[in-house]
C-alpha cells in the first residue's frame, strides 16, 4: 500500500503502545518506529517525519541511547524550521523535547537555548501548561549551572502567571517543584 500520513500515525501509536506496556517490548517499539520513519520519509512531509522520529527518540531514550536521541532531536528541530511545518505549538514541543534530551546528558547551557525559544513560542500560542513545564526545566538548568539570579527571575515569571491565572496554580503540580526550588534559593 502507498505511504500515507494516517499509517505513519498508526505505526507511531503502535510503537508507543509497545514501549509503555508492562513489560515494555522495545524491540517491537523500535521496529514500528523505524517503519513509521521510513514511510514518513517517503511521504516527505516534515510534520509526519517529526512525528515518526518522536516515537524513535522515545525508544532510544528507554534503551539508554541518549546521545543518539540528541541527534534525532536535532533532526526534528531542523525539520521544524521548514516553511511548510507551520505548527508553532509542535515546534515548541520539539524544542522542549530537544532540551530534555540535552538535560539527560548534562548539557544544560545548550538546553537553555532551546527552552528559551520554546518558552517564547508557548507564550505565543498561549499554552499555559507548556509554559509551566518549560519554566520548571529552565529552573533545573539554571540550578545545575549555579545561576541563582536566573532562578529568581523564573520565580518572578511564575508569580506573574499566578497573578494572571490564580485558579490554575491550585491545579498545577509542577508548581510544587518550583516552590521547593524557590525555597532553596
Amino acid at each position: 500500500q502507498p505511504p500515507d500520513a494516517e499509517t505513519v500515525r498508526l505505526l507511531t501509536a503502535i510503537s508507543s503502545g509497545a514501549s509503555v506496556q508492562k513489560p515494555p517490548d522495545l524491540d517491537s517499539a523500535e521496529h514500528y518506529a523505524r517503519r513509521a520513519v521510513d514511510m514518513a520519509e517517503v511521504l516527505g512531509t516534515p510534520v509526519e517525519i517529526c512525528y515518526a522520529l518522536h516515537a524513535l527518540t522515545n525508544v532510544l531514550g528507554a534503551r539508554g541511547y541518549f546521545r543518539e536521541r540528541i541527534q534525532i532531536q536535532q533532526r526534528r528541530l531542523t525539520l521544524s524550521l521548514d516553511p511548510h511545518f507551520g505548527d508553532k505549538h509542535e515546534r515548541a514541543n520539539i524544542l522542549m523535547e530537544a532540551a530534555m534530551a540535552l538535560i539527560n546528558v548534562g548539557e544544560y547551557a545548550q538546553a537553555l537555548q532551546h527552552l528559551l525559544e520554546a518558552e517564547r513560542l508557548a507564550a505565543q500560542v498561549q499554552d499555559l501548561d507548556q509554559q509551566c513545564t518549560i519554566l520548571t526545566y529552565l529552573s533545573r538548568c539554571h540550578i545545575q549551572l549555579d545561576q541563582w539570579e536566573q532562578v529568581i527571575k523564573i520565580e518572578e515569571k511564575w508569580r506573574a502567571l499566578a497573578k494572571r491565572f490564580p485558579k490554575l496554580f491550585k491545579l498545577v503540580s509542577a508548581h510544587c517543584m518550583q516552590l521547593g526550588v524557590n525555597a532553596s534559593v
